[in-house]
């Protein structure tokens, strides 16, 4: 029994510290507590537990069951009452030998703790949340999630051309997007994006599909755009129709519009009002403008005028030797200034029947370029202008055997109350039209302070029921576009639980909750983050997509051509010195009743009638004479005779030299009358 009982001791002694220590490292790791099994526990949670009671129960049989037992067998049978403190004694020599072992066990499951509570533990909750099987698919939007996702694709639109239908551009699977031909003649088109953005790319692609169907197509330019002249020019070429008619407002270019001599006079009427700012705008001012514009009505209903805007400014001034109708120039005056004005557009003023005419553009099927300008306010009326133009002459003429497609760039240059209502109206005619703007406040900020915004803006955007908006970081623009696109419900998680470890890490508790939202098909995010040439695509009766656009591929760039310049002017010649006139007594005793002047310019001789009486008193003219002669003094002048005749050369035309245009060359002949009037005329 001693034997025994020395071998139980020296166990003590040799492995005591071991399973101390392997008792603190468990339970510094996995806790001290939960010794009850609950129904919710998990099965590592319930291993743990028995694990726990087991080295519970070993604790207390080592420490204080066994040793007193042993205590208990040893005086039974040798009367020994020492083996318990023995027993005790070992063991704390034995935890002081291995006091780096107790340490150890004590600070290594502290860190290990520490790293799975705070690290270990959380990733863990997130992978066992993240991998878990969810009831619902759908997610909020999100913008982080959508970095790189719209990115701009290339390819060629004309291998994707399809007959009896017009292609716009692929979707997100690069499946094509193809509207027919008569769901395209039957809406208005809006183009909404920034500058940049690929307005332009969508407006190259429809033009050169449009001029492949043989429509009439009309194109306004108003940045101007790089390529789309060009894509108009091989597509005319590629499809065997016409070269592009060019018609540069600017100038720069060729063409020469009257903006007044097409349609009824009362269309012409509407168009001058708006030009010369005539029309009522209830100010103060409306009272002077309605003396201006019945001085207008006056001009255009008793036929006076032939609508050519550089024969206005003649009438206005009085100095047309036709004119029938008496106009008080001050009562025009603002007219007058805005025709100054206009004399530096040399795209204005067409001759007889050969101008730029958007009748005979429509009627004869042509393509045509107009270039307009975003900066010079003279170019954007007549612009303006010229669409009131298309649109009186579209309803005027009717439907053509052609469709006619009219697509306007930056609209808001050009956009009048005129052209807005047109789109309600025009599409019964043959003729649809596209409008691209940057954004729906665009609309409300027109250079035309005069015209109602607000009227304009919701024309546009009820009848131009077909709608692509490019990126735009403009809230109005966002939302408008994203409750246009429709709203869908999602299934979503609504709540999680998570609760914060000892560590101070939060972790799933596993529970959530889930509920649904409304939201766009097509959402801010998504707009937001399109690249160039990627836009929302909202069609009537169809679901919104997004649209990816591609340029129509162009070979050679060569841009819009220069106007024909006109001949040089030739440099004047230095003034000769003036010398002095010496009068000399004409030895002819008849003076005739014309004076004649001859124009060494052009060798053409015009007649003037003076209307002075004829005598039969010499004539005295002058000659240059260098030789030094005595002067012949003139006779006196009758006065009131010679301010009669003075005031009859007023009512000289135009196209003959008037007294104070009268030239050096002409000066040289002289002026007879019958009253011996001296002239002295100096070269």
């Amino acid at each position: 029994m001693d034997s025994i009982i020395d071998l139980l001791l020296q166990a003590y002694f040799y492995y005591s510290h071991f399973f101390i220590a392997g008792f603190l490292s468990f339970m510094i790791i996995f806790g001290w507590s939960k010794v009850q099994i609950s129904q919710d526990d998990t099965l590592l949670t319930i291993g743990l537990t028995y694990i726990r009671r087991v080295l519970y129960g070993g604790v207390l049989s080592i420490a204080f069951a066994f040793p007193l037992v042993l205590h208990g067998v040893s005086y039974a049978f040798n009367q020994n009452t020492q083996v318990v403190f023995k027993i005790w004694f070992l063991i704390k020599e034995s935890l002081l030998n291995h006091v780096p072992l107790i340490l150890f066990s004590i600070v290594c499951p502290l860190f290990i703790r520490l790293l799975f509570v705070r690290f270990i533990h959380p990733y863990l909750s997130k992978l066992k949340r993240d991998l878990g099987v969810k009831q619902s698919a759908d997610k909020q939007s999100d913008i982080r999630t959508l970095e790189n996702r719209y990115k701009t694709k290339q390819f060629d639109p004309r291998q994707y051309y399809k007959e009896g239908y017009f292609f716009f551009g692929v979707d997100q699977d690069s499946q094509p997007i193809y509207l027919t031909d008569e769901e395209f003649k039957k809406n208005q088109l809006k183009i909404l994006g920034p500058t940049q953005t690929g307005k332009g790319v969508i407006q190259g692609c429809l033009i050169d599909q449009a001029i492949r169907k043989g429509y009439t197509v009309f194109f306004i330019d108003n940045k101007p755009d790089d390529f789309i002249i060009d894509i108009m020019r091989e597509s005319c070429v590629a499809n065997g129709r016409a070269s592009p008619i060019i018609m540069d407002l600017n100038g720069y270019g060729p063409g020469k519009y009257e903006p007044f001599l097409s349609g009824s006079d009362l269309e012409a009427l509407s168009r001058v009002n708006y030009l010369f700012n005539l029309n009522p705008t209830g100010t103060n001012a409306d009272f002077y403008k309605g003396a201006e514009r019945k001085e207008m009505i006056q001009l255009i209903k008793r036929g006076l005028w032939d609508k050519r805007i550089r024969s206005l400014k003649r009438i206005f001034l009085s100095i047309d030797p036709h004119a029938e109708y008496s106009i008080d120039p001050s009562k025009v005056q603002n007219s007058i200034n805005l025709l100054d004005e206009l004399e530096f557009l040399p795209s204005l003023g067409a001759r007889q029947d050969r101008g730029f005419s958007i009748e005979r553009s429509i009627r004869e099927n042509r393509v045509v370029y107009i270039r307009a300008s975003m900066n010079n306010r003279l170019v954007q009326r007549i612009a303006t202008i010229m669409m009131m133009d298309f649109v009186q002459t579209a309803m005027r003429i009717g439907k053509q055997e052609k469709h006619t497609y009219l697509c306007i760039d930056e609209a808001k240059f050009v956009i009048s109350d005129v052209l807005a209502d047109g789109l309600a109206t025009v599409l019964s005619k043959g003729v649809n039209i596209s409008i691209a703007y940057q954004s729906i406040k665009d609309l409300l900020n027109l250079p035309d302070k005069t015209l109602n915004a607000e009227a304009i803006k919701y024309a546009v955007e009820t009848n131009a029921k077909i709608t692509m908006v490019y990126q735009n970081n403009e809230k109005e623009t966002k939302e408008w576009a994203a409750n246009m696109s429709g709203t869908l419900i999602k299934t979503i998680k609504k709540s999680e639980r998570t609760k914060t470890n000892s560590a101070g890490a939060e972790v799933w508790e596993g529970e959530s909750s889930l509920g649904s939202i409304e939201e766009n098909l097509i959402t801010e995010n998504d707009i937001q983050s399109f690249e160039p040439q990627v836009a929302g695509l909202f069609i009537p009766g169809k679901l919104s997509r997004i649209l990816y656009t591609a340029w129509v591929p162009v070979q050679e760039l060569r841009g819009m051509p220069l106007r024909p310049s006109s001949q040089p002017m030739q440099p004047m010649q230095p003034m000769q010195p003036m010398q002095p006139m010496q009068p000399i007594v004409n030895p002819a005793s008849q003076a005739p009743n014309n004076i004649t002047h001859e124009s060494e310019s052009d060798g053409q001789e015009s007649q003037v009638t003076t209307g002075i009486p004829h005598t039969t008193e010499p004539e005295v003219t002058t000659t240059q004479n260098n030789t030094a002669q005595e002067p012949v003094q003139p006779p006196p002048i009758n006065e009131e005779e010679l301010n009669e005749w003075l005031n009859s050369l007023t009512d000289i035309d135009n196209n003959q030299p008037s007294r104070n245009n009268i030239s050096s060359q002409n000066s040289e002949s002289s002026l007879q009358n019958s009253t011996n009037v001296v002239r002295y005329v100096e070269l």
